[in-house]
């Protein structure tokens, strides 16, 4: 053994990757995966065929998560902070919340109707139905936790942004007042999204996905214009 030499210490000067370059390929999976997120997100509340918003609202959880890590590594070029990396945590959690909502979701609905097709008489459809009632109720808390982790998420990520050169305090205050607002909207209309209750001009989810994708458009745009890609 070659005296001073660590054996379990790899040698990093022979690595292709260096700490800049690793981040910067972060934050551009970050921004990919962000755009597309944020599209398949929007594309929710678009007349699409059921099996195409299934699909989105599936992959929209997947593509969450790294578009949440490419978030971390651009910020945090301005320090480590607490603030962004219970931000990013949150929001990788919801990641998984939302997949979780999604795929349980479109389980439960399909076998029900399926069941409720092959029902051999009325009493067993109404039960059926009745069973469907108390899933549902199960979906909708899956789904409020969602919402809780992607907003205080996006409750943080407005406080780093509000310092930040590249967007500033009026993108950090409506981002935040966003945040908080549907959130207690949501908590105040538990377990029945407030669209379902007050209309569906109440549901404020798609501004807050909105926002999210002027983030990452700012990203891009500002600081990565030229040579991002390169």
């Amino acid at each position: 053994m070659t005296a001073g030499v660590n054996p379990i210490i790899p040698n990093t000067r022979n690595m292709n990757t260096t700490p800049a370059s690793y981040k910067k390929r972060w934050i551009q999976t970050g921004i990919v995966a962000g755009l597309a997120a944020a599209i398949l997100y929007l594309s929710a509340w678009l007349p699409l065929p059921a099996g195409i918003r299934r699909l989105a609202f599936f992959f929209f959880g997947v593509l969450l998560i790294p578009s949440v890590i490419g978030l971390y590594h651009y910020f945090e070029q301005d320090g480590k902070k607490v603030t962004l990396q219970l931000a990013s945590a949150f929001g990788m959690i919801s990641g998984v919340l939302v997949n979780l909502t999604a795929v349980a979701q479109a389980t439960i609905r399909l076998h029900m109707r399926d069941y409720i097709t092959n029902a051999h008489d009325q009493e067993s459809e109404d039960i059926i139905r009745w069973i469907w009632r108390g899933l549902e109720s199960v979906q909708l808390g899956m789904n409020v936790s969602w919402n809780m982790f992607i907003l205080s998420s996006m409750i943080l990520f407005s406080l780093v942004v509000f310092s930040h050169k590249a967007f500033g305090k009026v993108f950090g205050i409506i981002g935040l007042t966003l945040a908080v607002f549907t959130l207690l909207l949501n908590l105040h209309t538990f377990p029945i999204p407030p669209g379902a209750v007050y209309g569906k001009f109440w549901d404020f989810m798609p501004l807050c996905g909105l926002w999210f994708l002027c983030v990452y458009i700012r990203i891009l745009w500002i600081d990565y214009r030229d040579n991002l890609f390169n």
